[in-house]
């Protein structure tokens, strides 16, 4: 659910986007749309809890970290309807 929603998010705000599966691990890549640095997520199942690793190959907006943790904690973004915008071209 993590990943699928990440996806979401970043798919209008993000270049070259690659969803990735490997054993029980989902990895995410992408370019920022602007500046065009490459972004990562690996998500993974650790019994009961989720493990999510986020990268950046440089310096990035904060806007792709605050997508990915709108969705880490769903009921706080509904709560405060703060879904962060995403980049129009």
């Amino acid at each position: 659910d993590v990943a699928d929603c990440v996806v979401q998010r970043w798919k209008n705000g993000t270049r070259r986007l690659h969803r990735g599966e490997g054993g029980t691990a989902i990895t995410l890549r992408a370019e920022t749309f602007f500046s065009g640095a490459a972004i990562g997520l690996r998500v993974e199942p650790e019994g009961r809890h989720t493990r999510v690793e986020y990268f950046r190959r440089r310096r990035t907006e904060p806007l792709y970290w605050s997508m990915v943790r709108g969705c880490l904690q769903p009921e706080a973004s509904r709560e405060t309807d703060s879904a962060p915008a995403v980049p129009q071209s």
